[in-house]
């Protein structure tokens, strides 16, 4: 079937109809496009009735012709052996048990003979863009060799976009690989800002603004565009250019416009796949390094509204000697830190601080609270697993230590580990090397690692080596009863913080309601406290905070007990267990301590006692 030559300068394409590669594509130019098995071919086709170097097939003159190479077996063309022969576009050529469709992309004037003034356009969807077909394995890569450089380009700006941290940077990256790639005379950025495209990248600096006509055409329909458009001047030279969206969720989040110089040849389809491919890998990093420097932005202004945050509340010395400790542990980020104290003293808030001080700030930091783990569960949890380690994993899990990679990895009550996932947890402390569950690849992962306990350390059932490892830094933070000037700051803070701006709330604390926190012995320390006023703002009836407000304790009511027959030891107990249990949070290992009790006791009590 002989389809007619579109005329001079048409660019044809060789199409795989049938075989191993349905779908690949070769642009067919002047240099031979060599057809076999051997891996030197252009087209490489893994066939037993295929030569090492089987045919060619090149564009000569106004036609393409097919050249026999010395095939044991001969080449078809439209079912009919030959030898050397012109194709003509609708022609089918059979190599092995490879079927090639021949056909025209489009008719491409040459620039001697393009009308000035006229515009051609190619327009083009990412579905029709053979580029970006998905390999599935490395044995088709081999296959196309005409295209392994640009997906070896497009595998390196990848990598090259990854490692930019700030959107000049990226754009410099991409700069630099369409130089690399095109012959550009001017490249242009547009990206949207506030709902308009704006230009964040012009290249030279001096280059002329393309037409808004095509950018408005591309924002519209989404495609991608090669569009020859003519203007005349004194040298009678006409200007290429390549528009293409980068697409967010389906949307033109930017376009990029490259422009070759006045005089040269100009783009072809295999060039605008590329730019359409560059784009595809490009997208994603610009979307992440915008959002990157957002939040970079919202985090200097949050510094800026709240100095030092995360705050540390109080002026007593012993809050003074916290902050200096934890400055330091900032600034040696080399080193672990553990944090010891009673159950809310604030060990969370003091290794965000030290996390905020340090370089990684910028990074988010991982809490793993080891504690609410269960012990079969900690190894996956921790370092990850991969697809079928074990029943129940359809999924890879890259683990929490993969995600705290150069940042702060915090281990709350890391005393609860269990030996066993102490070991587990030491090895990785000591040489940053773990392994997911069920792979045999051994990962690095640099984290630096702040561990808190409210049990005194070293102690019953925790390893001294692993103790070692963590206590580069061993830090103490007061209870609040050792804080006493800290009590009443704290508690303005915490009143201000849940009091609504122009709601309703209270204008602050009665006289014997500041006594009563004075005296206390805060045994849930600054979480007690803060909860008691979130508490006594949403129950108090008055504008001042009084002391029933907080404790319940109430004059009248306290001289009718007086008058009331003496309560039975169960009845005491209970009362007892309550207050204690409320004023620790509902933490059962504070509440045992401070009842000098075992934990288990306690959960019998609660549970004879029906408390909550």
């Amino acid at each position: 079937m002989n389809g007619a030559l579109p005329g001079q300068g048409a660019v044809y394409q060789l199409t795989v109809q049938s075989g191993t590669m349905p779908g690949a594509t070769w642009i067919i130019g002047d240099t031979p496009l060599l057809i076999g098995r051997s891996q030197t071919c252009h087209v490489v086709l893994v066939d037993d009735l295929v030569s090492r170097t089987h045919c060619s097939v090149q564009r000569m003159g106004d036609g393409i012709r097919l050249r026999d190479l010395g095939s044991r077996n001969p080449s078809l063309l439209n079912g009919k052996p030959v030898s050397n022969a012109a194709l003509n576009a609708g022609d089918r050529l059979a190599v092995g048990d490879t079927v090639f469709l021949i056909s025209v992309i489009r008719p491409q004037p040459r620039l001697d003979q393009a009308t000035p003034g006229k515009t051609d356009t190619l327009r083009l969807e990412t579905n029709e863009v053979g580029l970006l077909r998905t390999v599935n394995a490395p044995d088709e890569l081999r296959r196309l060799p005409q295209t392994a450089r640009d997906y070896a380009a497009l595998f390196q700006f990848g990598l090259e976009c990854a490692a930019c941290k700030d959107s000049a940077s990226l754009r410099d990256r991409l700069i630099t690989w369409l130089r690399q790639r095109f012959d550009c005379a001017s490249v242009f950025l547009y990206e949207r800002q506030g709902g308009e495209l704006a230009c964040t990248l012009q290249w030279p600096d001096n280059a002329a603004a393309p037409e808004t006509d095509s950018l408005g055409a591309v924002t519209e329909d989404g495609r991608a565009r090669l569009m020859r458009a003519g203007s005349a001047d004194e040298s009678g030279g006409i200007s290429e250019s390549m528009v293409c969206p980068l697409l967010l969720g389906g949307e033109p989040a930017a376009l990029m416009t490259v422009f070759a110089p006045e005089g040269a040849h100009g783009y072809q389809r295999e060039d605008l796949e590329f730019l359409m491919a560059l784009a595809h890998v490009y997208t994603p990093y610009m979307s992440a390094v915008a959002e990157r420097e957002m939040l970079r932005l919202s985090n200097e202004q949050l510094r800026a509204k709240h100095p030092g945050f995360p705050r540390l509340i109080g002026k007593s010395s012993a809050l003074h000697n916290l902050r200096r400790h934890l400055q330091k542990a900032s600034l040696a980020q080399e080193l672990p830190v553990l944090l010891l104290g009673e159950t809310g003293t604030g060990k969370e808030l003091a290794a965000r601080q030290i996390h905020l001080g340090s370089t990684c700030a910028e990074r988010e930091m991982i809490v793993v609270n080891c504690a609410a783990i269960p012990d079969e569960l900690f190894e996956s949890e921790v370092f990850g697993h991969v697809r079928g380690a074990f029943t129940g994993a359809s999924a890879a899990n890259r683990g929490l230590v993969s995600q705290a990679h150069g940042s702060t990895l915090f281990l709350d009550e890391v005393a609860e580990l269990s030996p066993a996932n102490q070991a587990k947890l030491l090895r990785f402390a000591e040489l940053g090397h773990y392994r997911r569950v069920g792979d045999s690849r051994e990962r690095t992962a640099k984290v630096r690692i702040i561990a808190a306990t409210n049990r005194p350390l070293p102690g019953d059932g925790f390893r001294l080596d692993l103790y070692h490892r963590l206590s580069g830094f061993v830090i103490e933070l007061p209870p609040l009863r050792n804080r006493p000037d800290d009590i009443v700051p704290l508690a303005e803070y915490f009143r201000s913080e849940y009091t609504a701006p122009g709601g309703a709330g209270c204008d602050g604390f009665a006289p014997e309601a500041l006594e009563a926190m004075r005296a206390y012995a805060w045994p849930g320390n600054v979480r007690e406290l803060r909860l008691r006023i979130h508490r006594a703002l949403r129950t108090a009836q008055g504008r001042m905070l009084s002391a029933s407000d907080l404790f319940g304790i109430d004059p009248a009511a306290s001289a009718m007990e007086e008058s009331q027959p003496l309560a039975k030891l169960a009845e005491v107990e209970r009362g007892h267990i309550a207050r204690v249990l409320e004023a620790c949070g509902g933490d059962t290992q504070r509440a045992a301590e401070i009842l000098d009790i075992a934990r288990s006791t306690v959960y019998k009590k609660i549970s004879d006692y029906g408390l909550r």
